[in-house]
């Protein structure tokens, strides 16, 4: 309900502000109107203040609804496709199957590389994979041995951690730690920890790292780093090394680029049987198909249609109103020879600046409560949500309401100009 009530509140402060404006808006008496049409107007709205404004209200919380889950539908698949991809580790994330026969290594990385993919990186990764002891306490960690440039150029890393695995980490017998983790360790940059590679294999084997740094967290691991290593580093002192999996990279971001690097890596380095192969639409379906996914776009297309037939209503109820109560003015002015088209231009004028205003405000007002959206929803995004105002947002309602006020403004002059002088007679 709390959307609501604000959408509502300030569709509402907006409109009295309008009306206040226009009260005050109305010209004062005068021998002669001049230009006949403006001082119509002037005259017309500065009288019925509240009338535009009870009108404007209605078409101003319409496009507000529209235009806020316009805005919220956009930044919320932009920041889903961007968490898809960090979820990921890449565009692309092969895994070769326990049977895969040959064995991929470290350097099968170059041959897994098509005309689609620009980059593979070779990660070994597990859970618990080795045991880091410091001074004060030992645990268990999930330890992650990257080819640290590779693997820069393929995973979306913020640039303090990039900077740190690049100048701090590749290519030497440093570690960098997870700030959770550096914290369960009781270590700072400088100090020195045991790690045993290899864990609970014929292969392990114990190594003394320096701490480089730490960081809040990395692409590519859902489960967590605990730990990085340069993957070089792990290779001198395990021989035996194995790629968990490959993260890829593909020449461009174009979703048909994605879907040809998938087929080129199906019908060559990667058949079906050997490799199981994620794609960053991958992580977003599985993420989309959840319970806790929104139908937003369902939500906006069945509000843009709700949205034309409440304008239209909105605005016809004002346009027709200003007949009951205006229609001896209007056939007045037809008696005195005023042109229909002129009354035409007057009375489109007067709903036109009805769903103007209701744009502008809502506008405004939706805008402002797409952002509130997107703040309320952080929990759902992996990595904070940027926010999106895209011209489809504002320019849909416009649409609608330019359509909604045309239509009902040309079927009201059309009945006023239909209405014969004598119908003047009639009125008591």
């Amino acid at each position: 309900m709390l959307p609501v009530a604000i959408w509502g509140t300030g569709c509402l402060v907006g409109t009295r502000l309008l009306a206040a404006a226009l009260s005050r808006a109305a010209p004062g008496s005068a021998a002669r109107l001049a230009p006949l049409g403006r001082a119509l107007v002037r005259r017309s709205v500065g009288r019925r203040p509240s009338a535009v404004g009870n009108a404007a209200v209605v078409v101003a919380l319409i496009v507000a609804v529209g235009v806020s889950l316009s805005a919220f539908t956009a930044s919320y698949d932009v920041a889903k496709a961007v968490d898809a991809r960090y979820a990921n580790g890449g565009d692309l994330r092969l895994t070769p199957g326990p049977t895969s026969r040959p064995p991929y290594d470290v350097a099968a990385a170059q041959s897994l590389t098509t005309p689609s993919v620009a980059v593979v990186t070779p990660v070994v990764y597990g859970l618990s994979n080795t045991v880091v002891r410091s001074d004060r306490t030992s645990d268990p960690i999930n330890v992650a041995a990257l080819d640290i440039p590779s693997y820069l150029r393929v995973a979306p890393v913020d640039p303090v951690t990039a900077d740190l695995l690049r100048t701090r980490v590749a290519g030497r017998d440093r570690i960098a730690l997870s700030e959770e983790m550096a914290r369960f360790l009781k270590v700072h940059t400088g100090d020195t920890v045991h790690a045993l590679l290899a864990r609970a294999t014929p292969d392990q084997r114990e190594v003394a790292l320096t701490v480089a740094g730490t960081y809040p967290r990395l692409p590519g691991f859902p489960d967590g780093a605990d730990a990085v290593i340069d993957l070089a580093v792990h290779t001198a002192m395990v021989p035996s090394t194995r790629p968990d999996f490959f993260l890829a990279a593909t020449d461009d971001d174009r979703a048909a680029t994605l879907a040809a690097a998938i087929a080129e890596l199906r019908a060559g380095p990667a058949p079906t049987h050997r490799v199981h192969l994620e794609s960053r639409d991958t992580v977003l379906d599985r993420d989309q198909s959840s319970l806790a996914a929104l139908n937003l776009g369902g939500l906006v297309t069945l509000d843009s249609g709700f949205a034309l037939a409440m304008t239209l209503a909105a605005v016809s109820i004002f346009v027709f109103g200003l007949l009951l109560q205006r229609r001896r003015e209007y056939v007045t002015l037809r008696a005195q020879g005023m042109p229909a088209g002129q009354i035409r231009r007057l009375i489109a004028t007067e709903a036109g600046l009805v769903a103007s205003a209701g744009l502008v405000i809502g506008a405004a007002v939706g805008v402002a409560m797409g952002y509130y959206f997107v703040a309320v929803l952080r929990p759902l995004f992996v990595l904070d949500p940027g926010y999106l105002v895209p011209a489809r947002a504002v320019g849909v309602p416009g649409l609608l309401v330019a359509g909604a006020t045309l239509t009902a403004a040309l079927l009201g002059s059309r009945l006023v100009n239909s209405l014969p002088p004598t119908e003047l007679l009639r009125e008591e």
